[in-house]
């Protein structure tokens, strides 16, 4: 079965932490990963990156972003950066 791709919100940070620590980097504690994502540099935002869901529900890859508002010239424009990047 296909996996699913889908949002990752606020309060699936706690277990995303915990994919990237057992998965891309143990060198950073679970809760240092999450709390990575945690930051502000924008007023809003509307996810922390994508998910990849396995069809039994488990969670097989994320790409994290960070969003920041920054000025340009004059304009507020919102940026997307890409924080991690981990699919098994």
């Amino acid at each position: 079965m296909p996996a699913i791709v889908q949002p990752i919100l606020e309060g699936d940070l706690d277990e995303v932490g915990q994919f990237l620590h057992s998965h891309l980097s143990q060198r950073f504690a679970a809760n240092v990963w999450s709390d990575s994502l945690r930051q502000r540099w924008a007023g809003a935002r509307p996810n922390f990156g994508m998910q990849l869901i396995s069809d039994d529900g488990r969670r097989v890859g994320v790409l994290c972003a960070l969003y920041s508002d920054q000025t340009i010239d004059g304009n507020l424009e919102r940026f997307c950066n890409l924080h991690s990047w981990c699919v098994l």
